[in-house]
């Protein structure tokens, strides 16, 4: 088995088996434990939090100590935690719960990405870093499609355990990639690699146009952390469907990136990213602001999945971008500082988006978000043009 093939299927595994213990199990259970829209704004953030804590510092450790190792690392964390969420009682409980299972992909995140960045160039970056997130993403299809309906057969427990049983599956896949996957590492003492370690990360934040790009998925996955946590309680309250339709939701908007985004890859490997990454923008703000419109299944299934296709265009062109802006010694910096930046968008998407609703009404939220989308696209290039010549 080549090596970017078993790295997919590595992907495709720890995805399937960290969401079928997250969309829409986790927002739906807290809603069981009687959470607030606040309390559970915050535990679906809490492996976001994760992220911003770590993914910086775990992608600049790959360039100095190898991927492999912190690849198994990342995979024990996927095959662990799940077997735990059932003894969650309470707000505390379940939020650190969450914050521990979000090490998996605070790790996983960015040191997957520079590697597949290593084994690539600039003509085929996109195209590969493309096609492994679209098969990392069946996973995250199945995922929340799986879990739908083991909630509605059977209740919270089957999600979790099945989780667990996915994960320990990646753990024993991770163990097959080669160890001389990584280069040899040249600086020996401890003294040399924390210096280098330092001024990886200074190099890396100095560059605006990495800040820039990281910001841009930053505000993608604001509004993705709102949705993907108050969806599932929107849906079932307010349009009332049942929680395998929910499931259908969330699978439809992965399809949507799955299918597109190795086109949309290609076509910033030919093209450029920037008018892209403005298109796709725009694109999913103006479906984000129409869902309250939405009082059927059919029309909510075709907005989410309108929305899927912006994420597709997006995504497709930023990662890529960052690993373009970056030499190769830096490719886990570059990767780590961009995960980082996200998941404080991803994190902060839930705990705005509770307050909202608190305030305000779901109508409201989901306005406020689409909107932001569109602005935020319609200035990117401009911006971007300023650091990037």
């Amino acid at each position: 088995m080549g090596i970017f093939i078993k790295i997919c299927l590595l992907g495709f595994l720890t995805s399937l088996s960290y969401f079928l213990s997250r969309y829409p199990v986790i927002p739906l259970y807290a809603e069981s434990l009687k959470l607030t829209p606040e309390q559970i704004g915050f535990v679906v953030s809490a492996s976001s939090l994760s992220g911003v804590l770590f993914k910086m510092h775990t992608g600049t450790l790959s360039d100095i100590w190898g991927r492999r190792k912190l690849l198994v690392i990342a995979a024990c964390f996927f095959a662990i935690t799940p077997f735990f969420y059932c003894f969650s009682s309470n707000a505390k409980s379940l939020f650190i719960l969450r914050l521990i299972h979000g090490l998996a992909t605070a790790i996983f995140a960015p040191v997957v990405s520079a590697l597949i960045s290593d084994i690539t160039n600039r003509k085929n970056r996109g195209r590969l870093l493309s096609s492994y997130s679209s098969i990392s993403m069946i996973g995250e299809m199945l995922g929340p499609f799986i879990c739908g309906w083991l909630i509605f057969w059977s209740g919270f427990f089957l999600p979790f355990l099945a989780s667990g049983i996915v994960g320990i599956s990646a753990l024993f896949l991770s163990f097959s990639i080669p160890k001389d996957i990584d280069k040899k590492e040249t600086t020996k003492t401890h003294k040399k690699k924390r210096i280098r370690f330092i001024e990886s990360l200074h190099q890396t934040f100095s560059n605006k146009s990495i800040l820039i790009v990281s910001l841009v998925e930053c505000g993608q996955f604001l509004a993705n952390g709102a949705l993907e946590c108050f969806l599932p309680i929107y849906a079932k309250n307010h349009v009332y469907l049942s929680s395998w339709e929910i499931g259908i939701l969330f699978a439809i908007s992965g399809i949507a990136t799955i299918f597109f985004k190795p086109f949309w890859g290609t076509l910033s490997d030919l093209f450029g990213r920037k008018l892209q990454i403005s298109l796709g923008l725009v694109l999913g703000g103006i479906s984000y602001m129409l869902i309250p419109a939405s009082h059927s299944f059919l029309i909510i299934f075709s907005l989410i999945a309108l929305y899927g296709f912006s994420i597709a265009i997006v995504t497709s062109a930023t990662s890529p971008y960052i690993t373009d802006l970056v030499n190769k010694e830096r490719y886990g910096a570059a990767h780590g500082i961009f995960g980082t930046i996200t998941d404080m968008g991803h994190a902060s998407g839930s705990i705005i988006g509770g307050i909202l609703i608190s305030h305000f009404n779901y109508d409201f939220l989901f306005f406020a978000f689409g909107a932001f989308l569109v602005v935020f696209g319609l200035v990117f290039r401009f911006i971007i043009s300023l650091f990037d010549k």
